[in-house]
């Protein structure tokens, strides 16, 4: 295990030095940053997103302060802990040690991809979903007494899951289901133990969301805890993003991932062959099938199609892909089955890795970082003060955390929910909420010429910047905006 642990690191280090890979991450930043103050999410800076990534991230600031690299080291321990989950998964599913370490480093090296450098949601409840897929399997080996005491757990790290965000509860039941038919089939339970296994992950799925349910009910924020949680998702996807931008998102998705995708069409292809000459199933390709299935609906349900949606689609594409390794290094390789096996694993391992590498070093490292060029000149502008600031553009809401700002005067201090649509699915006047914020006179703040802002918004920020702010930093289309003498 601390041999993953190491590739993980190694795997992410180019993660670290950027201070912006995926903008949601920095919001989960100041979300978590809010709780650490004494606040519950949404109380004090509203974000549409379920809890639990918010108080992980905030474990990790308590633990390791409050920075950019502790939010990308929970990155890290969660890919290495997905990681050793899987590897598991494999052994106790009947493959060989090569077959498990070989799942274990394609998860590790197929998380790099689609964004997955940074510290988002499916990175985060990943651990989970996998930790619920293997105490169900556990239930295939296990003698009845502990059936229901194994669904039970799953059920609550599925729960988990799903209060980091809502779709993993489409996996966990479409695997839940299907080791219940296999249980079922094979006689090991009867239909109404079965029941009592069903009730038990149901009921186990929906503790960690009833118990948030509850706080958020004795703090009078119940209707924003369901809004963030449920509402918000019902007309996120009924939004459309339009036929083109779907394709070209699915196209990155199928360049990132083609090798697994290969390979687990050949593992289905073996399994659907063994069946057809009725040969004797272990239960995880078939189960990993069902998995994948489920995950491709759950990241497809929002119908906007983003690549690092498609990261909670590599578990189950790892399963099949290193089973699928074997079987074709056993047809080409012969008596050299097993030196066959170790090249076309590397081979698999190394594809997305170098690819990744050398891609964030271009995007990520060799580009200017003007997230922490704006930083450092908001705190020689400050001359050792507090800043207080107002960002305007979703890729730098960062700076909130690198100058150590105080969130400006809104609930909604998210750029996206006041200036794009995203301001009508959460229910807001963005206008109103802009207008109390720039009442307020922020010592700093920060424009992106090439954000397509709404008319009343350019109206309200030039004629403020106009009155009472002058340019004192620009790198491209960014400015920074410093408050004349005597207007803050």
């Amino acid at each position: 295990m601390a041999g993953l642990l190491g590739m993980t690191l190694l795997a992410r280090a180019v993660s670290f030095p950027p201070a912006v890979i995926n903008p949601d991450e920095s919001i989960f930043a100041l979300a978590a940053r809010e709780v650490l103050n004494g606040n519950l999410p949404y109380e004090r800076f509203f974000d549409n997103k379920p809890v639990a990534s918010t108080f992980l991230i905030a474990a990790a600031f308590r633990l390791l302060g409050q920075s950019i690299h502790a939010v990308r080291l929970l990155g890290v321990l969660c890919v290495w802990a997905s990681a050793a989950l899987t590897y598991a998964l494999m052994s106790r599913g009947g493959a060989s040690r090569s077959q498990s370490l070989c799942a274990a480093l394609l998860y590790i090296a197929f998380t790099t991809t689609m964004g997955g450098f940074a510290t988002l949601t499916e990175i985060l409840l990943a651990p989970f979903t996998i930790l619920a897929v293997l105490l169900m399997r556990e239930t295939l080996d296990r003698p009845e007494a502990s059936d229901v005491a194994l669904f039970a757990y799953a059920g609550l790290a599925s729960g988990l899951a799903i209060l980091i965000k809502i779709v993993p509860l489409i996996p966990g039941y479409a695997v839940a289901g299907a080791v219940l038919a296999l249980l079922v089939g094979r006689n090991r339970v009867s239909i109404a133990r079965a029941a009592v296994m069903a009730v038990c992950f149901a009921i186990g799925s929906a503790v960690p969301m009833l118990i948030s349910a509850l706080v958020y009910v004795q703090k009078g924020l119940l209707a924003d805890f369901m809004y963030a949680t449920f509402g918000f998702a019902k007309y996120y996807a009924a939004s459309n993003p339009g036929l083109g931008t779907v394709a070209t998102r699915l196209g990155t998705v199928v360049d990132s991932l083609w090798p697994l995708l290969a390979l687990a069409a050949a593992g289905i292809v073996v399994l659907a062959n063994a069946s057809r000459l009725r040969q004797k199933l272990e239960p995880l390709p078939a189960l990993a099938v069902i998995w994948l299935l489920a995950e491709l609906l759950a990241a497809g349900v929002s119908r906007h199609f983003y690549p690092h949606y498609f990261l909670s689609i590599v578990p189950p594409l790892v399963v099949l892909a290193s089973l699928a390794i074997r079987s074709i290094a056993v047809w080409i390789g012969g008596v050299h089955a097993r030196r066959a096996e170790l090249v076309l694993s590397l081979i698999a391992i190394v594809i997305p890795l170098e690819r990744a590498e050398v891609d964030a070093v271009r995007d990520l490292i060799a580009k200017p970082d003007v997230a922490r060029a704006l930083a450092v000149a908001i705190l020689r502008a400050s001359a050792g003060r507090t800043p207080t600031l107002f960002v305007t553009n979703y890729q730098l809401s960062v700076l909130y955390s690198l100058v150590d700002a105080p969130l400006p005067p809104t609930r909604f201090a998210v750029p996206a929910h006041l200036f794009s649509r995203q301001s009508a699915m959460i229910r807001v006047d963005p206008a109103a909420e802009v207008a109390r914020v720039l009442a307020a006179h922020p010592q700093f703040v920060v424009t992106d010429a090439e954000d397509r802002l709404p008319g009343w918004a350019q109206q309200q920020l030039g004629s403020t910047l106009a009155r009472g702010y002058r340019p004192i930093y620009t790198a491209g289309t960014v400015s920074l905006f410093q408050a004349v003498h005597g207007s803050s």
